[in-house]
């Protein structure tokens, strides 16, 4: 150090720490005002993903309720062909007993006694 910095006054010396306060304040000041800046940054950014976050999920219900929809009109439309099959095979059943009554006597008959000898082939036997 130099011979003047180390005679400095009392007045000189509390200039001194006058000014070293005043750029501590002020460097104080600047850093909040980053945080300040970098908080409000980071507030939007949340507020973006947020807002992206409920657009993708409501997307996903969206979706989902397509998905049902469609799945329940194809499930209505394959009913709706199962009526009609067992619509037509009850009308071609009828035709057939009134145009062949003994054959159809027939089929019944052993129809009733496989499934008979089904039912007792697998009946629990007991001794």
């Amino acid at each position: 150090m130099d011979e003047l910095q180390m005679t400095k006054t009392p007045a000189q010396l509390a200039d001194d720490a006058r000014r070293a306060s005043h750029d501590a304040t002020i460097a104080a000041w600047n850093v909040a005002a980053e945080a300040r800046t970098t908080g409000q940054h980071a507030a939007r950014v949340a507020r973006d993903v947020a807002s992206d976050a409920g657009v993708i999920a409501s997307d996903a219900a969206a979706t989902g309720r397509v998905y049902a929809r469609s799945a329940a009109a194809a499930a209505s439309e394959k009913f709706g062909e199962l009526k009609n099959r067992a619509a037509d095979l009850r009308t071609s059943s009828a035709k057939y007993i009134a145009t062949q009554p003994m054959r159809a006597v027939a089929y019944a008959m052993a129809g009733g006694a496989a499934l008979m000898a089904v039912l007792v082939a697998t009946r629990p036997r007991r001794y």
